[in-house]
């Protein structure tokens, strides 16, 4: 399994969004990639100049986003990729009494690998929109 899809299903797993974050999230997308986005008031779409026709706020949906996620989804993580385990604390190393003597183990780093913010948001939100959601 690669990173990508190993995050993305870790995050559905332990920080599942709500409906409305990802209609949010959705609607950003979409006004990211198409334009800006209007709605009738009552949850249909409409186009500019339609008379009564409101315009999806960006800047606002942002905030929303970011608000939940800096609550809600870790900052940084580190992957064993060997056995597929996620953890949200840098690994330690320890000691281990082995036959009367104290021995330090150092956590195999060459299969662990470090998940920044940066790509936890490019998952979660899509790398073009993780520029505006921080």
């Amino acid at each position: 399994m690669n990173l990508e899809q190993s995050l993305e299903e870790y995050l559905q797993r332990t920080c599942g969004a709500p409906q409305v974050l990802k209609n949010v999230i959705s609607t950003l997308r979409h006004d990211l990639y198409f334009g800006p986005v209007y709605t009738d008031g009552h949850g249909g779409e409409a186009t500019w100049g339609d008379e009564g026709a409101t315009q999806f706020d960006f800047s606002r949906g942002c905030r929303i986003a970011s608000d939940w996620i800096s609550e809600n989804v870790p900052s940084e993580l580190w992957w064993d990729y060997d056995a597929d385990c996620w953890m949200t604390k840098e690994p330690e190393g320890f000691y281990e009494d082995e036959n009367d003597e104290e021995s330090w183990v150092e956590p195999f780093w060459e299969t662990i690998y470090h998940v920044d913010r940066n790509q936890i948001l490019g998952v979660f939100v899509g790398k073009e929109l993780a520029r505006y959601v921080n």
